[in-house]
């Protein structure tokens, strides 16, 4: 569990330099205060790779992120409020000034009066709690030289697979050696032909490169010239020419050479000879170094390979001479087969009729993940075939069991930019297995203040479908369906959980009850009210303050009750997602969500008419 600041921090600094925050705090007298939070939010902001970095081993540091992170948002409603404001200042500057419109004018000075009392003391209680906050900092000695990704220990592969081992991926480890002893047709520059493997994480494309790296028929034709790399996070060149020189030689002094003589000896190593490459696991790369590489290694003979295994499109299409094998998930036989060497002595299986059936519910459960299938099966292995063990898994959540799924797909989260981490944590919003589409997702983004312009005139639409595409060549997100121009997309029943747990407090996903929700929520879901006791739904509201996204679909008569708390307790409401819901019509409070930028009533077939001044998107479609 980490907190994720960055992503909020460096947009509302931006936000308070705004125009219409600086027009409306010279009116509301708070320029002092305004630049107070500015300048420290800076300072703050200098050190805190470092604290979501060092959160992981101290608690403390998280703690205080998360504080922070509270403030954060506290501070966006409030500037959010100074927006609207400015916005209808100038609204009213416009008007003709009728003797209706006087009065109305009168009664406007008075509310701005009001107004601008009140945001005076909210700004004053922000600094005072920032100087506490900015007083904490101190004791943690953060540093501001620290990059801003989350590197994270990386696990170590190595080429050895038994063949007995796989179950499945015949068809692929057929096309993978195929493609290694052809000859050179396939050979981009340099005379290396480049196989891409690509996959999410869990699926095999490690095991799959293993089994073709060790078959008789690959060590023979490529005469042991072979090297394994398991690659590091960030591409160096020289640290892989170093390997290389390691793994093709005895030659253990290399580290002290320098790359103008590590490129001499390398080179010097692969002329003329026939090579085999495998790169397992790439993450970073430029095309640059890639074919700074390429180069070193031009002169091998004709008919030398690289295997190259990632979760990223964009590695493929950097690298890749010939199209890439994209790993599926195994077949339900295939992964029943997996389960049952993992979780049963051989042929004990047959002695236990009644945990094989639980076995195969299991494993329709992993959606033909292997590392899913493999894992369970490990883990019920040393469960002593206790029946009751086995329908504890069975009935439990996937996210609920302590396995190695997360760390592995963990990777992929920690290594993306913060702004696509708050855009992924945000799909955790959506129940498990359902689809959405690219237009909702992107809508929902800049509704929530996710996508910041990048000042080059691009439309905010453009670069959310840039985050979504980033995204899915990461494997985050699966295409199941297609009808141009909309594209629908799934999470994995394992990425889900990941989304899941990397959301933590900030979103909840309600279902048959209630759970247990922290105050702190931002992203709350119902997706069937009418199965839950009105009671526990009530008792939820009351915990709640800062929401900003509802989905509801009620089939029910609770909904109207429903509706009417959420309009009265939740004045910062940005997304209200009405879909498939049996509302006759919308209460006009809904009309005083300030914030509201987003109302979906795609589906709602007996809403006939729209309260005034609804929200600043409605979808609804039939």
């Amino acid at each position: 569990m980490t907190e994720v600041v960055s992503s909020i921090l460096g947009p509302l600094v931006e936000k308070l330099a705004s125009s219409a925050v600086e027009e409306i705090q010279l009116v509301c007298g708070v320029k002092a205060d305004r630049e107070k939070l500015k300048n420290t939010l800076k300072m703050i902001q200098e050190v805190l790779a470092d604290a979501e970095q060092k959160q992981i081993k101290e608690p403390a540091v998280r703690r205080w992120l998360s504080e922070l992170k509270d403030f954060c948002y506290d501070v966006e409603d409030v500037l959010d409020e100074f927006e609207t404001r400015a916005l209808w200042r100038r609204a009213r500057l416009t008007e003709r000034l009728t003797l209706r419109r006087k009065v109305r004018y009168l009664s406007s000075w008075l509310s701005n009066l009001i107004f601008q009392f009140k945001m005076a003391n909210k700004m004053k209680e922000l600094g005072k709690r920032l100087d506490g906050i900015n007083e904490e900092k101190t004791k943690f000695n953060l540093s501001s030289n620290v990059q801003e990704k989350t590197i994270v220990p990386r696990r170590e592969t190595h080429s050895f697979e038994p063949a007995l081992n796989v179950i499945g991926r015949d068809e692929e480890k057929k096309m993978i050696i195929d493609l290694l002893l052809r000859g050179s047709d396939d050979g981009g520059a340099g005379k290396i032909a480049v196989i891409p493997i690509l996959g999410m994480g869990g699926t095999g494309k490690t095991t799959l490169a293993r089994l073709a790296y060790n078959d008789d028929r690959v060590n023979k034709h490529f005469e042991d010239k072979k090297v394994w790399l398991s690659m590091p996070v960030k591409f160096e060149v020289e640290k892989i020419v170093r390997d290389v020189i390691k793994s093709l030689s005895d030659e253990a002094k290399c580290d002290s050479w320098s790359l103008e003589k590590l490129q001499k000896h390398l080179r010097e190593l692969v002329k003329d000879k026939r090579c085999l490459f495998v790169m397992d696991d790439v993450w970073e790369m430029r095309r640059e170094d890639w074919v700074g590489l390429r180069d070193l290694l031009g002169g091998v003979s004709e008919g030398s390979k690289v295997i190259v295994t990632s979760r990223i499109k964009s590695i493929a299409e950097i690298m890749g001479t010939v199209p890439p094998l994209h790993l599926a998930n195994l077949s339900e036989e295939e992964s029943l087969t997996l389960f049952v060497k993992c979780a049963f002595d051989q042929g004990q299986e047959q002695n236990h009729p009644d945990l094989m059936a639980i076995a195969k519910e299991i494993v329709g459960k992993c959606g033909g993940n292997p590392l899913a299938v493999k894992t369970l099966g490990c883990l019920l292995f040393s469960e002593k075939k206790n029946r009751g063990d086995w329908e504890h898994v069975r009935d439990s959540e996937i996210w609920q069991l302590q396995t190695d799924i997360l760390p592995s797909l963990r990777i992929s989260y920690d290594l993306m930019p913060s702004y696509l981490k708050r855009c992924f944590a945000y799909s955790s919003i959506f129940p498990k297995n359902k689809g959405f589409s690219n237009f909702d997702l992107i809508q929902l983004w800049i509704s929530n203040g996710f996508i910041q312009s990048s000042g080059n005139n691009q439309e905010l639409e453009e670069i959310g479908r840039q985050y979504l595409e980033e995204l899915c060549s990461r494997s985050f997100f699966d295409v199941v369906g297609e009808n141009y121009p909309a594209v629908i997309f799934r999470m994995h029943d394992l990425i889900h959980e990941l989304a899941i747990s990397v959301a933590q407090t900030e979103s909840s996903n309600m279902k048959v009850r209630v759970q247990d929700i922290s105050p702190t929520t931002r992203h709350v879901s119902f997706p069937d009210l009418s199965l839950l006791p009105k009671d526990e739904v009530s008792r939820c509201l009351s915990k709640l303050s800062g929401v900003r996204t509802i989905f509801l679909s009620e089939r029910g008569s609770s909904g109207e009750f429903f509706l009417e708390r959420c309009i009265s307790r939740f004045k910062h409401l940005r997304v209200l997602w009405l879909e498939e819901s049996s509302f006759d019509q919308l209460p006009s409070s809904i009309g005083g969500l300030k914030h509201l930028r987003c109302l979906s009533l795609r589906r709602n077939d007996n809403i006939e008419k729209l309260p005034s001044r609804s929200a600043s998107f409605v979808i609804c479609s039939a």
